[in-house]
């Protein structure tokens, strides 16, 4: 397992697949090959789809078999990657919103946040904006509610505004997009959002700058093998090219992407690539037949394989220029005629533009007939001036009372504003003094229960030995038994004492501290033992202020796990290692000795329970394995467990 977890730390190129494919080939466990399957489907979802569709089904009979619901949304969505890169849209989501319900029924908002918006894209890539204009809204709440990012969002955000024309809003919202994934290092995320601002850049006439950034997302295209995010920026290079006038370095680009869309299946990008190739050809004035030839292989394979209404708008624009072009006007005609009726169906924003340019010029003159008249009727009407400026003092005054009544009107509402704002104080500071109150009785009854707990359970226990020992004062052997179980009774309530104080000194409440106490207290306790001890500890923890409910978990549980291994395990070696990675505090305690057999765990279930639960509660991982000794795993989120 741990040669996958290194494996999958490398960009995924070809070396990284074969060495998870290796890792497939040799894996016993299942949630070994769960993880290979899953990581081969998504990442050849990107690069040969046909491959990754039969990964996904591999991964999803496994998934099924193991009863795990989280790799079956894993597999899911690996299958609806993989048909968006063949432009299988319907198929896309059926799959994806496969994932969403699984998602949903796991309550994890990240995942609901990233297969809603899977769901979303494929709704904006069918044409279908209502449906994904309302799964991203619901995408919007749930991330502000969650604070979790989805890049998909802005993506495709500033894809729809260069869809209408507004190509700054679309720099601006790709920008922002990757400004948030940079903080997260999403290299491929970053990637696409940097392809479509390239983009905005292109249309906005920024076409130098457009060039410099697509050139470099193909070089990591390039680096990291993704096929279909090169075949996305050959087509931006392309255009770019064709502004810049440069048809032959065009050709070229158009040639090259469509290898890489035939090898990727996807007929839509296919398509387009053959139309744009036909159209440089034109551009350069090539052999007649060949741009014929190439003209029709396009046009063939757009009647009978596209039928995407976002492409074929596209396509119909380049293929009635080609046309022009060639001097086939009655074709030119005929494609210009798709385009604008398809454009009009599917965004209608050419039609809503130019009649808001109709309705502006017809304001515009009948605002200038209406002053013409105005003044015509001033010449007429000379001798009605100084009536009209009666007429004019009158509305003045009644303009000026109307604007008095509305400020004593908006004082009286401010007022009444303020009032209710108080009101609401108050509330607020009545409510935070009740949760005060509330918190106090908490940690009151935590110290108490504490208390009782760790000291009540030892104090009866000395008691009952001393009333005891009153009946063996004529037994020395039997009554210095009896004192010595008095003695390390009084030392286990001292030691617990201590851990009690510990705890309880809100300084200590820290995850550097934590460490260490668990160091410190297993020194102390191993010291007088027969056991070889070794730590193995990061180079800086930092001081991060925890909860108490961490705090006192947390050291607990390694607490009683130490205290197993020294008493019950016969070990002569204990190794404990303490990590911070991701923000996962992470503490491992192995032992050598002589492991519990499964009898051995019924017995001890309870103690085992109890640890698992501490760390449950605070939203960790438990986990015990038990080969040639016992090693338990312990990590924490410290994100959800910070003061």
């Amino acid at each position: 397992m741990l040669a996958v977890q290194v494996i999958f730390a490398h960009a995924a190129d070809k070396h990284f697949l074969d060495s998870v494919q290796a890792v497939l080939d040799t894996a016993r466990f299942a949630n070994t090959r769960l993880l290979c399957l899953y990581t081969l489907s998504f990442e050849n979802g990107m690069t040969n789809p046909r491959k990754a569709i039969e990964q996904g089904w591999q991964c999803m009979a496994l998934a099924k078999t193991q009863k795990d619901t989280a790799y079956i949304l894993n597999a899911y969505n690996a299958l609806g990657n993989a048909y968006e890169t063949l432009s299988d849209f319907d198929s896309a989501v059926y799959f994806h919103e496969k994932s969403y319900q699984l998602a949903v029924k796991l309550k994890s908002k990240s995942k609901m946040i990233a297969t809603l918006a899977n769901v979303a894209n494929c709704n904006k890539l069918q044409g279908n904006y209502q449906a994904a204009l309302e799964k991203y809204l619901l995408v919007y709440r749930m991330m502000e509610s969650a604070s979790v990012y989805n890049y998909r969002v802005h993506y495709t955000i500033a894809d729809l505004y260069l869809r209408l024309g507004d190509y700054q809003k679309a720099a601006e919202h790709s920008r922002f997009g990757i400004n948030k994934i940079e903080q997260g290092n999403d290299e491929a995320a970053t990637l696409s959002l940097y392809v479509t601002l390239s983009r905005a850049l292109l249309y906005s006439g920024k076409t130098d700058s457009a060039l410099v950034i697509i050139k470099n997302c193909l070089t990591k295209y390039k680096k990291y093998a993704d096929d279909a995010g090169l075949a996305t920026a050959l087509n931006v290079l392309g255009e770019i090219y064709l502004t810049k006038k440069m048809y032959a370095e065009a050709l070229l680009t158009f040639s090259e992407e469509l290898e890489m869309q035939n090898k990727l299946q996807n007929k839509n990008g296919t398509g387009l690539a053959q139309v744009n190739r036909a159209y440089c050809m034109a551009l350069l004035h090539q052999d007649k037949k060949k741009t014929e030839a190439a003209l029709s292989e396009a046009e063939q394979y757009v009647l009978h394989q596209i039928s995407n209404s976002e492409v074929l708008i596209e396509i119909y624009r380049k293929l009635s220029d080609t046309y022009a072009l060639m001097g086939n006007t009655d074709k030119a005609y005929q494609y210009a005629t798709r385009y604008t009726a398809l454009n009009d169906s599917v965004l209608n924003r050419d039609k809503f533009r130019q009649i808001m340019d109709l309705q502006t010029k017809f304001e515009s003159e009948k605002v200038n007939k209406l002053l013409r008249q105005q003044k015509s009727q001033l010449q007429l009407q000379a001798s009605d001036i100084q009536k009209r400026k009666m007429q004019i003092v009158y509305l003045s005054l009644a303009f000026v009372l109307m604007l008095l009544a509305g400020l004593y009107l908006y004082s009286r509402y401010r007022s009444k504003q303020k009032i209710k704002m108080l009101i609401a104080l108050q509330q607020q500071e009545k409510e935070k003094e009740q949760a005060i109150r509330e918190k106090e009785t908490q940690e009151r009854f935590r110290i108490s229960k504490d208390i009782h707990d760790e000291l009540g359970a030892g104090i009866s226990k000395i008691s009952m030995m001393a009333t005891y020992s009153r009946q063996q004062r004529n037994e020395p052997g039997k009554i210095e038994d009896t004192i010595d179980a008095i003695a390390k009774t009084s030392q286990e309530v001292a030691d617990n004492m201590h851990d009690l104080v510990w705890s309880l000194n809100p300084e200590n409440a820290t995850l550097d501290n934590l460490a260490a106490r668990i160091r410190e207290y297993a020194g102390d306790y191993l010291e007088e033992l027969p056991v070889e001890v070794s730590f193995v500890f990061p180079g800086e923890i930092p001081a991060i202020s925890i909860t108490k409910e961490f705090q006192r978990n947390v050291f607990l549980t390694c607490k009683e796990a130490i205290n197993n291994a020294a008493k019950h395990a016969s070990a002569k070696k204990i190794k404990i290692q303490v990590t911070f990675n991701n923000q996962t505090f992470g503490v491992e305690i192995a032992d050598d000795g002589k492991g519990i057999k499964e009898e051995n765990k019924r017995k001890s279930g309870n103690g085992l329970r109890n640890m698992q639960h501490r760390i449950e509660s605070i939203g960790g991982s438990f986990v015990l394995t038990s080969n040639n000794g016992v090693t338990i795993s312990i990590n924490v989120p410290v994100s959800g467990n910070a003061v």
